[in-house]
Formats: C-alpha cells, structure tokens, sequence
C-alpha cells in the first residue's frame, strides 16, 4: 500500500459539502490534517494553534471571503500558501484574487487541477525556506571569507572567488605555486585556480574551468589541461605536509614549462559537512612548510569550502529562479496562443471548408476558380499556423503510435533535401539498432523539419546538415545537471550544422515564441517554440549546444518504448467515402455545424444537427434507435463533447462517437481516443478529410 505524504490543510469555506469535496479530492494525493473554518475569528485561531501548509478558501462566504482571508494571512506576514477554490467563472475574479495575493484560482468544478497546484506551491515553499536557510547561513560567514565572497559578487564567477583563495594562501605562505580544484559527486574534478609567483611561467598563472584529458583512474584523480597536470588523491581525506616529497608514496606531481620538480608541498582537502568538496594545494616554499602553517591552511580550507559552497548555491538558485520565471512566461503564452487558436480553427474550418466545396462544384475553366483557390491556400497557410501555436503550447490532442524514427527519417529524406538550398549537403547517421519510441508520427516529422530548416538558415553560406539517431540513458547525474530530464531510457533524434552557431544569451531564448533572428519577413519565430512544445507534450527533453562561430547541435531525447512498431496501414481507409448511415452533428458554432452537416449529407449520410449539447440531448432521444454516429465538438457551452458521449452511450453502449476541435485542455481530453469505437479530427478540416474520417469509423473498424 503505497503511503502519502501529509498535508495540513485549512479549508475556508461556509459550505459543509463543499468542504467535503475539496477534502475528498485531497486525500487522493495525501494524508490530510484538516480544520474547517468560516470567519475572521476562527481563522486567527488555527493560525494561532497550529501550523500549516496550505490553505484554501471559497472566493464568497456570508461573513467571510477569499480575498480578506488572503489579506489575514499576508498582514500577519504567515508564509502559508492560499488558493481560491470558487464556482464563481470569470477572469475578473480570478485576476482579482491573484493580484491580492493568492497562489492561484481554481474552479469547483475542475477540481482535478488541485493537487498537481498544491504539490507545486508546497515545492516552490519548500525551495523558499531552503533558500532562506542558505541565506542566513551566508550572512553566518566568517570575516575571512569577505574578499573572496566580494570578488564573487563582483564577477558572478566561482573561478575568480577560488583565485583569490589561492592568491591569498601563496601569499601568506611564500609557496611558488598553489591550485585549487573541487570534486564533483561521480568522482569528476576541475580545476577551479591556479596560482604562481614570478619563480614560475606566468602563462601558469590562470584558472582553469574545463578538462581537456582524463579525469580519474584507479589510483586517484587526475586533472589535466594543456601543459599542466594535477594527480592528488584526497588521502584518508586528511592534510599532506611533506618538506621532503616522494612522487612514489603521494603520488603526486606537477608538470609545467620549466619541468620544476616539487621539494616540498602542503595540501588540504575542502570540507562540508564532513564531505570532501575539494582540495587546495601548495608547493615549493624556500624552506619548506610548518606545522603552524599547515593549521593555518586548515582553517582557511574550512573558509574556503563554505565560501565555495554558498556560492555555488547562489548560482544554482539564480538558476532555477531564471528557469522558474521562463517556465512561468512559456506558459502564460501558451494559455493565450492555445485559446486564439481555438477561436481561430472554427473561422478557418468554414473558410477552407467552403472554399474546398466551391472547388469540388467549379469547372475547371472558371474564370473564378484562381481566386478561389488562393483563399484556399491562404487558409491552409493560416491553419498551419494555429497548428504551430497548438504545438508550443501543449494543447494539441496527440494520435501516438510505436515508431522507428530511423524509418521516420528514410521516409522524408528527400522531402528535406527539398527545404534545403543547393550549397547545403543533408547527411544522415543512423544507429544500426535503435529502439522504438511511442510518439505522434507528424509530431515528429515536424521536429525534424523545423530543426533542419533553422540549421538551414544558420548556414548563408552553405554547409552540412546531418541527421542524427542513437540511444542514451539518463542516470541521476545527468537528471542533477540538467534540470527537467527525467532518469530512464531514451532514443535520441539530432539535428547538428556547421552554421554561424549562438550566443549564450541567444540560446536562452530560442525556445520562446516569436524570437528570431532573421530578418523581417523571413520566419515566424515559431519554429524552435514549436519543437520545444511538441518535445514536451511528448515527454521527451531537448539539449542544445552552440558557440558562435562553431555551428549548433539539436538534441532530441524520446523515451524508449518496448513495445512492437504499429503495424503500417492499420488504418486504411475504406474506399468508397460515401454511405447511407445517419449521423447527429453536435456543434455550438454554426458555420461549422452547417459545413459539416452539407458534406455528410453530400455524400449520402442522413443528417441531424444539433446546435447545442440541450438539443442534441433531445435529439437523440427520439431518434436513438436509428442514429449510427456522433460527431460532436470537444468543447461547448453548458456540457462538453465527451460528457455528452458519455451520457448518449449509458443509452445506446455500441454506440460510436467522432470527436472534432482545434484546441482543448489535458483535462478534458476523451481518454477513450484509442478505443475502436471512438475517433479525433483536429480543426481545421476539410470536407474530403471530415468524408474519409468519418467512413473509416464507420466502416473500417470493429463496432
């Protein structure tokens, strides 16, 4: 029996049952501790007597509201998380109550956004008291660690913090040389600085951040760059003094342009919490070192690892904080591109649809005929673009199957080598074996066209442009550097130019919409958003690495799926897109409901239309016996398309039902999708696809 975490909660709320329904969806996902209160007085006790994780509060209350209990609680300075939890649908509301502070708006009757709301808050929480408590820590910090943390805040660099460690320790001994490297949770080192006096090649004299050789072997760590090489295990993790070295017992040496031997070195490692971090090193002082001055090393060691340490912790929260506010952006974007399109797919499904319908009906000498189709053709351009603001923002409902993306890639070869101008050479590297991946086929095509036509672009000049496939394995290291990956197995889909590459201030925003950095006129900016958000509904995660001047790699990863590859042509379609069946047409939008109506009906289907879900209800009631299909709309007013099928199918279970929208919410897609009995059409659609669809349900599949 799997045990939930606790969760104390106050629920504000005069209603009883209302209480209830909130608590009963709470206990799905914890162990609750939870006081009921209705007014001022009772909430000031349980704040009094208790502690609390979160608290959420009905929007109107006869002696009460959301918003004075929002006010209590940011008056009394309580870091308690609080949500608005009302039946009251309105953005008005909802803006009011985020601006007075809450941590979100939910409605009563989409109570399943509130457990995935609360785990949020209670993790932002958390990273608030964890970043409180690493602050109070840092304002703990001795007087000797002042300098280095000024130069930090100066720079922002861990480097040059360490380099004024090492300075200072040189200094203060009289060494010839001095270094500082830490070491990383898999045994990995770096070396963070390196310290010389005149005795020395001042060209050694520079902090090192990256590794160019190996980094570790059976007898310890070794870190090497360029022409100088640091081996130094952390023996029993104590202090090495040594005024008469022995490179055979300490294994340790040091290499550098003069070839200088070491006589005499001290070194220490850097401690927090008792866990080795790092370790700072001197060599050579004329005279060797004293045991006064390996104590000395060891306090400032201790100075030097928390310094380090709470630096380091800066850069990662300032991190997490950045990629917390992108995040916050991408989604603000997505609600508000996700709700266009909706709007917009209705318009565009008219306007192709009639326009297509106008085709079929015209000669093909008609004087009108390139008019017509050149409405057409603006419409597709812009339905192409709803689909691209769909796929950034989440909000398309995804057909997935099991696929070979090695066989995805034979099969759009040359449609890509199409896209690309004569001075770009498309190459593919494709693993021999690779494994199969459960992700939307056209989905994944247009990660690989957008990919490809972006390294295009990098490239004015020409270049190469390769595709690349392989398998990869996210361990916890990997999950720790790379915020958002998730540990497991992936297939991995790769997209590398020899282009003009990217500044990192140009990689941190190229995922948003509508960046670029062609020239007006020449994209969208909605190609790389469009990758990002497709990647992401997919569950996958996506690498980029670049430098300008040194072209770009795209990193796809998709989880690994174990299943068998779908069968091709599981699906086709039936041959003859007619019949005689009769189908009730659901839809609140009348253009659409009318042009879907004329083409079932064109093609010999007997058709009922209902222009909302109350006449559809009656509708089917009196006609249950004879209706085949129906072909609703996802989202309406008062029901949506799924709640209705489910009612008419409690009346008629074989019953077989086509959903059909341009946008919706997770929540609300029909999970039956996969089931033999039920089918999607995306909007815009156009007759000859609505026709093909609704035969295929009809005629093709099991009923």
């Amino acid at each position: 029996m799997m045990i939930l975490p606790p969760l104390r909660a106050l629920i504000i709320d005069d209603s009883p049952l209302d209480a209830e329904l909130v608590m009963r969806e709470l206990r799905k996902g914890f162990t609750l501790t939870v006081a009921r209160i209705d007014s001022p007085e009772s909430l000031a006790d349980a704040l009094a007597t208790g502690e609390w994780d979160i608290a959420i509060s009905d929007y109107v209350m006869p002696r009460f509201s959301g918003l004075d209990a929002i006010a209590m609680l940011r008056e009394k300075q309580y870091d308690i998380p609080i949500m608005v939890c009302s039946g009251k649908v309105g953005e008005d509301a909802a803006v009011e109550t985020m601006r007075a502070g809450a941590n979100d708006y939910i409605l009563k009757d989409n109570l399943a956004r509130l457990l995935p709301a609360i785990r949020r808050e209670l993790s932002e929480a958390r990273m608030r008291r964890e970043r409180e408590a690493d602050e109070r820590r840092s304002r703990e910090l001795s007087e000797a660690m002042a300098a280095a943390s000024l130069r930090f805040l100066e720079t922002g660099s861990i480097c040059r913090m360490a380099q004024v460690l090492v300075d200072r320790c040189v200094t203060l001994t009289t060494s010839s040389f001095g270094f500082l490297y830490d070491l990383r949770p898999n045994g990995d080192a770096r070396i963070l600085a390196v310290s010389a006096t005149s005795s020395l090649a001042a060209g050694n004299c520079r902090c090192f951040t990256e590794l160019d050789g190996p980094i570790e072997n059976e007898t310890g760590h070794v870190v090497a760059r360029n022409d100088c090489l640091l081996f130094a295990p952390v023996i029993d993790e104590q202090t090495i003094l040594c005024n008469d070295f022995d490179a055979g017992t300490h294994r340790l040496c040091l290499q550098e342009h003069s070839r200088r031997r070491i006589s005499s070195f001290l070194g220490t490692p850097l401690k927090v919490g008792g866990k080795v971090v790092g370790v700072i090193g001197l060599a050579n002082k004329p005279g060797g070192f004293t045991e006064r001055e390996r104590r000395e090393l060891e306090t400032f060691a201790q100075t030097a690892a928390l310094a380090l340490h709470s630096a380091r912790a800066e850069l990662e929260h300032k991190q997490a904080m950045e990629q917390l506010r992108q995040a916050q952006k991408m989604e603000a974007v997505g609600q508000l591109a996700g709700g266009i399109a909706h709007d917009f797919n209705n318009l565009l499904t008219v306007i192709n649809g009639y326009s297509t319908l106008l085709l079929h009906e015209m000669p093909s000498d008609d004087p009108y005929r390139p008019e017509v189709e050149h409405i057409l053709q603006a419409g597709e351009r812009a339905a192409d673009l709803t689909h691209q603001l769909l796929a950034f923002s989440r909000r398309q409902i995804l057909e997935p199957k099991v696929i070979n993306i090695n066989h995805l890639v034979k099969n759009i070869e040359k449609m890509l080598k199409r896209l690309i101008r004569e001075n770009v050479i498309l190459n593919t590297r494709l693993a021999d074996e690779i494994g199969m991946v459960k992700a939307d086929p056209g989905q994944v095509e247009q990660i690989i066209m957008n990919l490809v036509v972006n390294a295009r672009d990098a490239m004015e000049n020409g270049g190469i442009v390769t595709i690349e496939t392989g398998e990869a394995v996210f361990d916890d290291l990997f999950v720790a550097e790379n915020r958002g990956a998730l540990a497991g197995n992936y297939v991995m889909l790769a997209v590398h130019d020899n282009g003009i590459g990217m500044s990192e201030e140009i990689k941190r925003k190229i995922f948003e919409p509508f960046f670029t950095t062609k020239a007006q006129g020449r994209g969208t900016g909605l190609g790389l958003a469009t990758v990002y958000g497709i990647v992401k509904q997919s569950g996958g995660y996506i690498q980029v690495l670049s430098e300008s001047g040194k072209g770009s790699s795209f990193r796809v990863f998709l989880p690994r799926e174990e299943a068998a590859a779908d069968a091709a042509g599981a699906r086709s379609r039936h041959e003859g897109p007619r019949g005689s069946e009769t189908i009730l047409v659901v839809e609140d939008e009348v253009g659409v409901l009318n042009l879907a109506a004329r083409t079932l009906r064109s093609r010999g289907y007997n058709v009922l239309q209902a222009g909302s879900p109350e006449s559809a209800v009656e509708i089917f009631r009196q006609n249950r016996d004879r209706i085949d299909l129906v072909l609703s709309d996802v989202v309406m007013p008062d029901k949506s398309g799924p709640k209705l099928a489910a009612e008419f199918r409690e009346q008629s279970p074989g019953l077989k039902v086509m959903f059909m929208s341009g946008y919706t919410e997770e929540s609300i897609v029909p999970q039956e999708i996969a089931h033999d009995r039920t089918a999607f059409i995306l909007k815009p659609f156009s007759p000859d696809d609505l026709a093909g669809r609704v035969r295929e349900l009809l005629g093709s599949r099991a009923g």
